[in-house]
């Protein structure tokens, strides 16, 4: 006998199971090839369940089904509820009515692994009783089922005004962190986020890279292409740039053509080796897809590392933008450290 059922080896706890006055009945699940409930044959039950059913002995219906011993479409009738407590996991209690025996009982089975153990009570009275009183309440009931029908519309409508908050909040939120252009995080969201990393990496002895990453010569596509173009340049790179980072870094527009690409738990040679791949991959893109005379384009990167280019978010965010400045002196289209 597997584990969970040692009890029925115990004749002690045998014992109490024969002398109790509520029946008590122990049922083994059977599956299909499928691993779906087929039917259940009965394991154990005691005298009373035995005296209700008609039976002599334990032993003249032991192992059999529930069709076998309650006849065809028994497990039909059950197979509902066993389902659901084998599944869930879960005791379930419900109610039966035997036309045979003229009586109402209560079970509840309780599931173990793959048995389910099952007791019952007569509660023929209490349900006579209740029927006495169904007709006296029934006016009652009426009136609090169109109660909480208005009470369900009130609270559903107070609902769907709450979800539309929420969705509108969360609307405004990222209207107000997010650049309309690129859907790049903006200026104000990169600054709190810096001075997030930086703390985090002070306390974790970390290190961040701040990189600013400019279009070269970008005054010129736009003069010669049309604002149009340049802003389908400045949307191509902040894609290439989310395509080339970690899900851990963030691109934030800084502004104009301008972006700035924050890199925590970075060294200065991880990120100057990232934004050279970068570079060189804005560097061989063909853009005559934005204008048919645009076939090359680049940008210039200024990396600083905190805290060795400095300590603080300002600091840092002026050494990268000195170290971007000095690339477009020393001739575009480069990366240069602090």
């Amino acid at each position: 006998m597997k584990n969970t059922l040692n009890f029925l080896e115990d004749d002690k706890a045998l014992l109490v199971f024969d002398h109790l006055t509520v029946e008590i009945h122990l049922w083994e699940i059977i599956r299909e090839k499928t691993s779906e409930i087929k039917t259940w044959r009965l394991v154990y039950a005691n005298p009373p369940a035995l005296k209700t059913w008609g039976i002599n002995a334990l032993d003249d219906i032991k192992g059999n089904t529930t069709d076998e011993i309650f006849g065809a479409g028994s497990t039909e009738h059950y197979l509902p509820i066993i389902t659901k407590i084998i599944n869930e996991g879960k005791p379930h209690t419900f109610r039966d009515y035997f036309p045979q025996l003229k009586k109402h009982f209560r079970f509840t089975s309780v599931p173990i692994g793959e048995f389910f153990i099952t007791t019952g009570s007569d509660i023929t009275d209490f349900v006579e009783e209740q029927q006495t009183m169904q007709n006296i309440n029934q006016e009652l009931e009426l009136r609090v089922q169109e109660r909480t029908k208005e009470l369900e519309g009130m609270v559903a409508t107070l609902h769907n005004a709450l979800e539309e908050s929420k969705i509108l909040r969360k609307k405004l939120h990222q209207q107000a962190i997010r650049d309309p252009l690129t859907n790049l995080y903006n200026r104000r969201y990169m600054e709190e986020f810096l001075e997030r990393e930086i703390e985090r990496a002070r306390r974790y002895q970390h290190k961040v890279c701040i990189v600013f990453l400019d279009i070269d010569n970008f005054k010129s596509i736009n003069d010669s292409f049309g604002h149009e173009v340049g802003d389908d340049a400045i949307r191509k790179i902040s894609q290439l740039a989310q395509e080339i980072i970690r899900g851990s870094d963030v691109v934030c527009r800084y502004g104009g053509d301008e972006l700035v690409l924050i890199l925590p738990e970075t060294t200065l040679e991880n990120a100057l080796d990232k934004c050279e791949k970068l570079r060189e991959c804005v560097s061989k893109t063909d853009w005559s897809e934005l204008s048919k005379g645009l076939s090359k384009l680049t940008i210039s990167l200024g990396v600083a590392e905190f805290p060795s280019h400095g300590d603080t978010r300002d600091i840092i965010l002026n050494s990268a933008d000195s170290a971007l400045l000095n690339a477009k002196k020393n001739g575009r289209n480069r990366v240069v450290s602090a």
